[in-house]
């Protein structure tokens, strides 16, 4: 029994050794070898971080519609770009910035393509297009949602501008305005993107607080508040028509009496 419980402490023993062993190995060899290793860490970081990189489009100026890949559309992506002009259609004629500009510092051309951004949800009025007209030659930041073909290609995009500390969505600041109403869905497909939707529902309640104070196209003239009075005379006088003819008929039932 001794010699089994030896053995056993023996076997306990040289293990403990081989480990320790193996360990100080290892702790000899990072001492010997830490600047090769650290160089090896920072290595692979940079190629991790390149990945990344090229994984986002960080140096890609996207020039056409069809350049931007369909994830960014579906995760509703933000890119940021300098408006070049705005067109009579209301379309923002923007210049994409990628995240790192690497044409600063070399010598290739840089691009003079446009890309077409439609503000979503919404139906711009005449003096919307021309309160737009005060965003040219200013640098945007645009969130993706869709890809229009129809009369022409654009990218439907929420569109927001920077300040220091704040932001203003465009697409809020024009209904807020008065400047467009909301797109009717009513007899067209309800945006599939949630970020979409979500613009939709807030763009219909600032729309109402815009009805309801009469801003812009929802300010009320004169003449509509005198036509809009006659029309509830009118109302009430066929309401209460009923009510004279009853009590007239009933005036009458007393005299033959």
């Amino acid at each position: 029994m001794s010699n089994s419980g030896d053995n056993d402490d023996d076997g306990l023993s040289s293990a403990s050794v081989t480990t320790h062993g193996f360990f100080h190995t290892i702790s000899r060899f990072t001492d010997a070898h830490i600047r090769e290793i650290k160089y090896g860490v920072y290595g692979l970081g940079l190629i991790g971080g390149l990945l990344v990189l090229r994984s986002v489009h960080a140096t890609k100026i996207f020039e056409h519609v069809e350049d931007i890949p369909e994830r960014f559309f579906t995760r509703a992506i933000r890119l940021q770009g300098k408006i070049h002009n705005v067109d009579s259609q209301g379309i923002l004629h923007t210049k994409h910035i990628p995240i790192i500009n690497i044409r600063r510092w070399t010598s290739f051309t840089d691009t003079t393509a446009l890309l077409p951004i439609k503000i979503a949800c919404v139906d711009i009025t005449t003096e919307g297009q021309v309160w737009l007209k005060g965003l040219e030659k200013k640098v945007v930041w645009f969130r993706l949602f869709n890809k229009e073909c129809h009369p022409e290609q654009s990218i439907e995009c929420t569109v927001y501008l920077s300040k220091i500390f704040s932001e203003t969505c465009i697409n809020e600041e024009l209904v807020r305005r008065g400047l467009c109403s909301v797109t009717d869905y009513s007899n067209l497909s309800l945006p599939k993107n949630p970020e979409q939707i979500k613009v939709l529902e807030k763009l219909y309640k600032l729309q109402s607080k815009a009805d309801k104070k009469g801003i812009g196209i929802w300010k009320v003239t004169t003449e509509d508040k005198t036509l809009r009075l006659h029309f509830l005379n009118v109302l009430k006088w066929i309401g209460r028509f009923p009510i004279l003819l009853l009590e007239r008929f009933k005036g009458k039932r007393k005299i033959n009496h």
